[in-house]
């Protein structure tokens, strides 16, 4: 029941998403107070979709009812598509961004995870950052691998959840910088899809100086591989 409940309010969560961003560009004067609450609206809209769908997601898992469906595509392409969803975000922090995936960089991998996994580092990047901060999105390729970086200035991890941070639920997650509140689900949903996909999930941060999360992805020319079942990624 609660997965075909969340799975209702995803859909029409989408929508909203999608009316929230013509109605600010083609509607609203960015210059005009109406502004200021209109990006409030909208950010909250796409936050809960996050976690709408973070919730589906881990809901899914519990059954063993995810849907792997990898194939060859170009990583460029999504990864500025969800950087243009999480502009308003940035803007309100006044986070500066800076993407670097060489075009022709193509993996194997289910899309719809691998895009959930960025936004959700993204998300907790621009949640961690001090206003003013900066952020950097980095593709690098090693033989038959491609890791995807996000890096950010921000405040690091909090060492009371090291051990824990992808393995488990987070029950508290720690605040940002601007109060932003989170579930604790995102980055253990991460580690199991990328694990899911072939790759490996971690990352490197300094108190007070920023982190950053990388996750490996094969190639799409890669060889073929014996890719993990759900139940064996969520056995760690």
């Amino acid at each position: 029941m609660f997965a075909v409940v969340t799975h209702d309010i995803r859909d029409p969560l989408a929508l909203l998403v999608s009316l929230t961003e013509i109605i600010e560009e083609d509607f609203i004067d960015p210059e005009s107070e109406e502004s200021e609450i209109f990006r409030e609206i909208s950010s909250q809209v796409r936050d809960t979709h996050l976690l709408v769908g973070n919730l589906l997601d881990w809901v899914r898992s519990q059954g063993g009812k995810i849907h792997f469906r990898p194939l060859a595509w170009e990583l460029g392409p999504m990864v500025h598509a969800a950087v243009k969803t999480i502009k308003h975000r940035l803007e309100a922090k006044q986070i500066g961004m800076t993407v670097s995936v060489q075009a022709g960089t193509s993996v194997y991998a289910d899309k719809e995870m691998v895009e959930l996994i960025l936004r959700n580092l993204m998300f907790n990047a621009i949640k961690y950052s001090r206003t003013g901060g900066h952020i950097r999105i980095e593709a690098t390729r090693q033989m038959d691998q491609i890791t995807l970086s996000v890096k950010d200035s921000g405040i690091g991890v909090n060492e009371e959840v090291v051990q824990s941070l992808f393995r488990e639920i987070q029950q508290s997650s720690s605040p940002g910088t601007d109060g932003e509140q989170g579930t604790g689900i995102g980055l253990y949903l991460c580690e199991k899809f990328v694990r899911l996909n072939g790759g490996e999930i971690g990352y490197t941060s300094s108190q007070g100086e920023g982190s950053t999360f990388f996750f490996t992805l094969p190639t799409a020319g890669a060889p073929k591989m014996q890719y993990r079942s759900w139940r064996e990624a969520d056995g760690g």
